[in-house]
């Protein structure tokens, strides 16, 4: 395999969520993860005034961490009275801290963000995010947004805003493809995730061949990201593994067997024989529901804060409904080969959870639709991040005056 996809690379992972509630246990234990797998630093970014303590934390225990403030929009309306004075408070006292989450999420009519939450009108969302557009220009700190189904409202905001000399990040970027030229004056650097193939091939392809070489970035999204090819397989053998267990007439119990190369499990034991019967049957079928389960995109597109295991479908400004899941299974074949190295399972909300020790996973993707190297992909996309996060005080930045 190439030295990129066997980990001789150095790895700069641009976004994830170490905060997490869903793994902010591990977090110790998944920066280790990362850094056995070539993860030199990894951007933990914040969301709301609630989890900006909880980040502060993880980069204070861990060096190659680096902290990230912003207010992402579906947490808008829980917002504090003097959120931004809070917001520069904490940057101030973080000298090597990025900005954001920020960004806008526009919903459908009468609907929400995400489940059980609200969103904020678009309006007060730009009004927030330019907010944070100003501070970011002020202290000289490059600041990543979210935009799910408002690439033009962002466009103009940042046209007016612009340009940001420390740097504008987009992540999970799959925005239309005649945007980019106009973004890329402005600053802008192109961060992809795996949420990031979710359009077509083509159209991924078309995409990327637009983003100049020194504007990628990749990113793991964690905890979320994780392909949901993978996904469906995993939860199909959690599935199993907590269904009752029947005695059979002599006292042992079902035994469990693996389908190889299917993904899926049957269960024996059930009074058939193995391979056969009812027992195989319903393997099957609870194989097939797992399947059915994680098809859909959640549109939380990053962090995973909500509670619950609700999913949504999201549906990419001009895109098409369930992309997905077709781009996705793309990457299948990939995984299956090479297996995630940092996935975990038994998670609250019962699905796997993405990790920063993936990152590779993401550029040998993104390497395959443009048709280059995973090496070269991969020391592109470090050195531009490299280069992003030097900014003044930051400890990229002290790192790089260390070793010269």
């Amino acid at each position: 395999m190439a030295a990129a996809a066997a980990g001789r690379a150095a790895w700069f992972d641009a976004h994830c969520h170490l905060q997490d509630p869903r793994i902010a246990a591990r977090a110790g234990r998944i920066v280790e993860e990362a850094a056995e797998a070539g993860v030199k630093w990894i951007v933990c970014n914040g969301t709301h005034e609630g989890d900006w303590d909880a980040v502060s934390a993880i980069a204070a225990a861990h060096p190659c961490i680096i902290p990230s403030f912003g207010l992402h929009p579906w947490y808008i309306q829980s917002r504090s009275p003097h959120w931004l004075q809070h917001l520069e408070r904490r940057l101030m006292d973080h000298p090597h801290a990025a900005m954001g989450e920020a960004g806008l999420h526009r919903c459908k009519k009468g609907g929400s963000s995400s489940s059980n939450r609200e969103g904020a009108p678009l309006e007060e969302q730009v009004w927030v995010m330019c907010e944070q557009l100003q501070l970011a220009r002020r202290l000289r700190r490059p600041i990543a947004l979210h935009c799910v189904q408002a690439h033009g409202h962002m466009l103009k905001a940042l046209q007016q805003h612009g340009p940001f000399p420390a740097g504008v990040i987009l992540h999970s970027f799959s925005g239309p493809p005649d945007v980019v030229s106009a973004l890329v004056a402005l600053n802008v650097f192109f961060s992809f995730s795996l949420l990031s193939t979710s359009s077509p091939p083509h159209k991924l392809a078309q995409l990327l061949k637009q983003v100049p070489p020194d504007r990628l970035l990749l990113e793991t999204d964690a905890p979320d990201g994780l392909p949901a090819a993978r996904r469906r397989r995993t939860e199909g053998r959690r599935r199993e593994a907590h269904s009752e267990v029947p005695q059979r007439e002599d006292g042992g119990k079902g035994e469990r067997g693996r389908v190889e190369g299917g993904g899926r499990r049957k269960e024996r034991g059930r009074g058939e024989r193995e391979g056969g019967g009812e027992g195989a049957e319903k393997g099957r079928e609870e194989g097939g529901d797992a399947e059915r389960g994680c098809c859909v995109r959640e549109e939380r597109d990053s962090h995973g804060l909500r509670e619950g295991g609700d999913r949504t479908r999201g549906r990419q400004e001009g895109g098409e409904e369930r992309a997905e899941e077709r781009g996705e299974e793309r990457g299948e074949e990939r995984w299956e080969r090479g297996g995630a190295e940092g996935e975990i399972e038994g998670s609250d909300d019962g699905r796997s959870l993405n990790t920063p020790a993936n990152i590779r996973l993401v550029c040998e993707t993104i390497a395959g639709s443009m048709g280059r190297s995973d090496e070269a992909v991969a020391e592109a996309a470090f050195a531009n991040a490299v280069r992003l996060f030097s900014f003044p005080g930051s400890c990229v930045r002290a790192h790089k005056d260390q070793d010269t």
